[in-house]
């Protein structure tokens, strides 16, 4: 559920998108571009995995997105997932099941991601990817450097996650060219206020 303060946030290109934003703005535009065998998951997911380890595994909401990709006859191919992998720094990760590639779209790069960034997901995949479609270690698996349109500001990582992952959700690939930070903010404020009736309330 967005909140007074949420939108007063996402107005404010100098300001942070919380994953509560994030989250409120994959959900309004997976109704909208959704495409079958895309499945987002929610911004806090690998964060809290990475945080409570094999603990999380009992969480209702691993429970839920575990449940739904080992259904028998799962239509699911990408898997996306936004990565707060700093404080203040958001990526995209991406699974896809058909190619048996995984990638990371960091915008502070633009081209590839850090090292320390590559290992943190990588570990968290390879505990997902066990349960789920088999380990990384599998040499089909394979890393798939990605390029992504680069921030050139300190604050809208999560407007290049959000964009990259509506693309993503359409199967398309990044758009490469800078993105009007202002502008966009703007077309989700309206978004939010036009199809808020869709957000799931708490």
């Amino acid at each position: 559920m967005i909140t007074t303060a949420d939108m007063r946030d996402l107005s404010n290109p100098n300001e942070y998108l919380t994953d509560n934003v994030i989250g409120s703005l994959l959900h309004l535009y997976r109704i909208k571009d959704r495409v079958p065998g895309v499945v987002v998951l929610d911004p806090q997911f690998l964060s809290r995995l990475e945080k409570f380890g094999v603990g999380y595994q009992d969480d209702a909401k691993y429970l839920a997105v575990t449940t739904e990709l080992e259904a028998d006859g799962t239509p699911w191919d990408l898997i996306i997932m936004p990565f707060n992998i700093f404080e203040h720094h958001w990526v995209c990760v991406v699974l896809r099941k058909r190619q048996l590639k995984w990638t990371i779209l960091d915008s502070l790069y633009g081209t590839g991601t850090a090292t320390n960034t590559y290992t943190r997901v990588k570990k968290l995949l390879d505990n997902l990817l066990y349960k789920w479609w088999g380990n990384l270690e599998d040499p089909r698996w394979t890393y798939q450097v990605s390029t992504c349109s680069r921030q050139t500001d300190g604050s809208n990582c999560a407007l290049h996650v959000v964009e990259n992952i509506r693309h993503f959700q359409k199967y398309e690939e990044p758009d490469l060219n800078p993105i009007d930070g202002r502008a966009l903010r703007q077309s989700y404020l309206t978004a939010i206020r036009v199809h808020g009736q869709l957000l799931p309330t708490r």
